[in-house]
């Protein structure tokens, strides 16, 4: 007898085994399944087969190159070229052999003032030598300088020497191209012992704005003219404001 778990079926019941199958049935065999339909891969893209990009080389910082400096002397060209000193038409320093050099200083500083130089020498060769000017003996110098520092009360130019002998300056204006400018004429040039040059120094206030070279010339040079005793020749020219401590 069956467990009593397993329930009995009856004979006429529609779930009793199906009848057996008959022999043409069992030659047949079921259809193989439908292959799959193989897909072809897509051909690669063109940027496929390109080369993989080189990466770009990363930019180099490079500081940018430091101009050249200006000429000290640009802002001034206008004045050496044009600047009416006189009515002295020989005013190229070309045709004479002197030359002044930069100033010096500071020298014999006291709390109160300093001392500048400037020393004016023979030696450059004239571009003619038959030229009045090529063996000019210079009798005075005139310099552009401020217009404040010829008005200033009192100076800032306590004492000037040529050559060790004490001078006195000439201060006055002059108006040029709608500007006005002071002008120092220091002279007695003539009377010094010329053998070693003619050493023009100049004690400055220091707590003037006018109390060094660079304060007291107009610009950033110090531009000047040399006369003769008759004012036939008047070498315009100029040297760096900067003093030099040698």
């Amino acid at each position: 007898s069956l467990p009593p778990s397993v329930p009995l079926l009856p004979a006429n019941s529609a779930r009793a085994f199906p009848p057996p199958m008959s022999p043409r049935q069992r030659k047949s065999s079921p259809p193989p399944p439908a292959s799959p339909i193989a897909s072809n891969p897509p051909p690669p893209s063109a940027a496929g087969n390109r080369s993989p990009k080189v990466p770009k080389s990363p930019k180099v910082f490079r500081p940018p190159q430091p101009r050249s400096p200006p000429s000290p002397f640009v802002s001034n060209d206008f004045l050496v070229s044009g600047f009416p000193f006189s009515s002295c038409d020989y005013r190229d320093a070309a045709m004479s052999s002197y030359r002044l050099s930069p100033p010096r200083g500071p020298r014999n500083m006291t709390p109160s003032s300093a001392t500048y130089c400037f020393t004016l020498m023979s030696g450059a060769a004239p571009v003619d030598t038959a030229n009045r000017c090529a063996q000019m003996t210079p009798d005075k110098i005139t310099f552009i300088i401020n217009a404040a520092c010829a008005a200033e009360v009192p100076r800032a130019i306590s004492k000037t020497t040529v050559n060790g002998v004490r001078v006195s300056p000439t201060f006055s204006h002059k108006n040029w191209n709608d500007r006005t400018y002071g002008l120092m004429t220091i002279g007695k040039f003539a009377a010094a012992n010329a053998s070693n040059g003619i050493v023009v120094c100049m004690a400055l206030a220091r707590r003037s704005s006018c109390g060094t070279p660079a304060g007291l010339c107009y610009g950033s040079s110090c531009v000047y003219s040399l006369f003769n005793s008759d004012n036939s020749c008047c070498p315009v020219s100029q040297v760096t404001a900067a003093p030099s401590a040698r």
